[in-house]
């Protein structure tokens, strides 16, 4: 359908290094849309293969270096793509080296392709999922920034209404990848990731009444 490795290496759309990574696609309807999380962008192409083009690129920012304290930059590494109920696209990042603590966002796009920030405060995103209230759950591979040697992650429910976000567990989550949510509404993740010979599929249940508030992250 489409070469997207060629594509970085003549177009480059992000001004950087020339990488490629397609880490996530979403069909709807005729259209398929891809996440380039070494392109740092969100292409789309018609399912036939035409109409390939680039939607949204995703800048650089900049941090301060937990050891040094200097400031320094770090691509935006976008990795999921999920449809909200409003009809926009919504996107997240896991953020390149030095992997900061609490930068990742997720970012909203409406059928324009006007992007804008829908929340913060997250650290390593690597997954997206809405539920059918329009509450969002959001699974960090490593809740403390890669960098930290911690590879423990997080589940996070971001409600429909609220700037709050909910810690619904971390226990038992280690490099986590990918979450979905099944049939049953029970939601099903995918551990372990990082680690050969070691990965599973986990199950939890919407345990609604056993959400810890916290600070993560803050919706707009």
């Amino acid at each position: 359908m489409a070469d997207l490795a060629a594509y970085e290496l003549n177009n480059n759309p992000d001004g950087g290094d020339i990488i490629t990574n397609p880490y996530d696609l979403l069909i709807q309807g005729n259209t398929a849309y891809v996440i380039d999380a070494g392109g740092n962008d969100l292409l789309s192409l018609n399912i036939n293969g035409s109409n390939f083009k680039v939607d949204n690129v995703f800048p650089t920012s900049k941090t301060k270096n937990r050891t040094t304290g200097e400031e320094v930059s770090y691509q935006a590494v976008p990795t999921a793509v999920t449809p909200g109920l409003d009809g926009a696209l919504y996107v997240s990042q896991l953020t390149g080296n030095p992997f900061p603590k609490g930068q990742a966002q997720i970012f909203r796009i409406d059928s324009d392709g006007k992007k804008e920030v829908y929340a913060d405060g997250f650290t390593n995103i690597v997954d997206l999922a809405f539920d059918k209230s329009g509450g969002l759950f959001v699974l960090e591979y490593d809740s403390d920034g890669i960098a930290s040697g911690d590879s423990k992650g997080a589940l996070v429910y971001l409600p429909p209404e609220g700037n709050t976000c909910l810690t619904i567990t971390s226990d038992n989550l280690i490099s986590p990848t990918g979450l979905t949510i099944g049939s049953d509404n029970n939601i099903y993740i995918s551990n372990k990731g990082f680690t050969p010979g070691e990965g599973e599929v986990i199950r939890f249940e919407n345990p609604f009444n056993r959400y810890t508030p916290s600070i993560l992250g803050k919706k707009y």
